[in-house]
C-alpha cells in the first residue's frame, strides 16, 4: 500500500507532466508562429532583393526558414545574369545565398563566374565549391 508521501511524490508527478506538455505545447505552438513570421519576412527580403537586382534572373524556388540557434529568419535564393554591363567581364554569373533575414546579412554565398568558382581561399561566408554551399544551407536550415 503507498504512503500519503508516495501519492504526493505520483500528483506531483503527474502535474509536473501535465506542465511539460503545456511547455511543450507553447513551444511548438512559438516555432510555428516563428516559422510563419520567417515566410512573411522572407517574402518580404526575396521582393525587396529583386527590385534591388532587378538586372537578375531569380530562382522559381526560395526558401525560407527559421534557425533557432540564431533566433533568426532565414531567406535562400539564386540568381543569375549573362553578363550586360561594362563593369562585368565574365559571360555567365551564378550566385546562391543565405540571408539572415533580420540582421539583413549573408552567411553563406556561392558564386561562380563563367561555370566557375570565384573564391579561392577558404571564408567564413563564400564558400569554394556548391558542395560547400549546399552542406552550410543544410546546417543553417537544420535539415
Amino acid at each position: 500500500m503507498m504512503s500519503r508521501v508516495q501519492w504526493a511524490l505520483v500528483a506531483l508527478g503527474i502535474l509536473e507532466a501535465c506542465g511539460q506538455r503545456d511547455d511543450s505545447a507553447r513551444l511548438r505552438e512559438t516555432q510555428l508562429r516563428m516559422k510563419q513570421r520567417c515566410a512573411q519576412a522572407g517574402l518580404l527580403a526575396r521582393r525587396e532583393w529583386v527590385t534591388r537586382y532587378h538586372g537578375e534572373t531569380f530562382s522559381d524556388s526560395p526558401e525560407y526558414g527559421y534557425n533557432e540557434q540564431l533566433n533568426t529568419c532565414l531567406y535562400a535564393d539564386e540568381y543569375r545574369d549573362s553578363g550586360v554591363g561594362a563593369a562585368f567581364v565574365a559571360k555567365s554569373r551564378r550566385d546562391r545565398f543565405v540571408l539572415d533575414v533580420f540582421a539583413n546579412r549573408i552567411l553563406a554565398e556561392y558564386t561562380e563566374h563563367d561555370g566557375r568558382s570565384i573564391t579561392t581561399k577558404p571564408d567564413a561566408v563564400m564558400c569554394q565549391t556548391e558542395d560547400e554551399f549546399i552542406a552550410r544551407k543544410v546546417k543553417l536550415f537544420g535539415r
